[in-house]
């Protein structure tokens, strides 16, 4: 910012002024962006997840409350330290592609500008430019820094010789890193696994049973796939303490040698059951969600790769069953209509079968 000063002499003033309010505008989003916590004013009122537990089983929650849903995503950090924010690479990590380039095109513009003032700063310095031109000022430090270098403009002091030393080690660093981010948000394996929207609780075999699909829309193979599915359940010690806790639901198969299709996951609620005694039409004064992760071997991509989706107790429909979405084609061929994953019908409706595992 401070170089900014004498090389204003060589802008006009409306130039100088959108750069200097560009990086200041540029220093507080970037600020607010690796923040990972959000401050909430001292008057607002909350309350304590202890008290909001002890009125969700005495049932005293509002139709809205009873309903809300809090992904893992929305929770406000408050007081985090700040060493541990997020660093740039974890930012661009977990950003868009969109966010990646908009930063970096902000920051080679803006390299350019710092190295352009100090160019300015001695008059000379560049053989053949123009008398106090900061573009032409600006047009060499693009050159030096992508090493392009058309011979037209040339550092003509040892100061500029200096300054295009620094400037070429800051432009390779620079494609370095941005290259290597590039890579590895490019090579980072994704998965096509889709979840239905509704987790169902019917009697199969006699036996009430949770279950929901899952189906693999991008075809590929995925090997020995893993299925765990996990209930965050609010619970009050005899001595008053709330407590969450995390049980691991049992699954009639939790394992897939070959996860190519459809996946159709099963929970028994029996007596072994940690969700056994619950009423299922009930939940929500006990339950406050079902995690869902799976974990895989792509065979495409060579790597692992996971999947994750949660369940809150108002997904779960008692009435109904998943539509059949497996037919089979006049050669022989089998063919998933995933237009109608996360249909379903009541209970009653004939129908071959709700999909198979494979």
């Amino acid at each position: 910012m401070m170089l900014l000063a004498p090389a204003g002499g060589t802008m006009t003033t409306g130039m100088f002024l959108l750069l200097v309010a560009t990086l200041c505008v540029a220093q507080v989003v970037f600020d607010m962006m690796m923040a990972p916590f959000e401050e909430v004013p001292e008057h607002t009122k909350t309350e304590s997840i202890a008290d909001h537990a002890r009125r969700r089983a005495a049932g005293d929650l509002s139709a809205g409350e009873a309903s809300r849903k809090t992904e893992l995503d929305t929770i406000v950090r408050k007081g985090a330290p700040s060493e541990l924010r997020r660093d740039v690479y974890f930012y661009f990590m977990e950003g868009t592609w969109r966010r990646f380039f908009v930063a970096l095109m902000f920051f080679y513009i803006i390299v350019n500008v710092f190295f352009a003032a100090l160019y300015v700063i001695q008059p000379g310095c560049i053989a053949n430019a123009r008398a106090d031109s900061f573009a032409d000022a600006f047009y060499f430090s693009v050159q030096t820094f992508s090493t392009i270098g058309f011979g037209a403009l040339s550092p003509a002091t040892s100061y500029g010789n200096v300054v295009v030393v620094i400037e070429a080690a800051v432009g390779l660093l620079t494609v370095a890193l941005a290259t290597g981010v590039m890579l590895a948000k490019a090579g980072r394996p994704r998965t096509g696994v889709l979840f239905s929207s509704k987790m169902l609780a019917i009697t199969r075999h006699g036996v009430p049973t949770l279950t929901f699909r899952v189906g693999n829309a991008r075809g590929n193979e995925i090997v020995d796939a893993n299925m765990s599915v996990t209930v965050l359940v609010d619970e009050i010690t005899p001595e008053g303490e709330h407590l969450r806790r995390l049980h691991d639901l049992g699954l009639v198969r939790k394992r897939s040698p070959l996860f190519a299709v459809t996946w159709s996951v099963m929970h028994e609620i029996d007596e072994h059951s940690p969700l056994h005694g619950f009423p299922i039409d009930d939940l929500q004064r006990h339950v406050l969600r079902f995690i869902i992760t799976m974990t895989g071997h792509d065979g495409i991509y060579g790597q692992t790769v996971y999947a994750r989706h949660s369940y809150f107790p108002e997904d779960i429909s008692t009435t109904h069953r998943f539509v059949d979405i497996i037919s089979e084609l006049p050669d022989g061929r089998m063919m998933v209509d995933y237009g109608k994953f996360h249909d379903i019908e009541p209970v009653g409706t004939t129908h071959s079968h709700e999909g198979e595992d494979h």
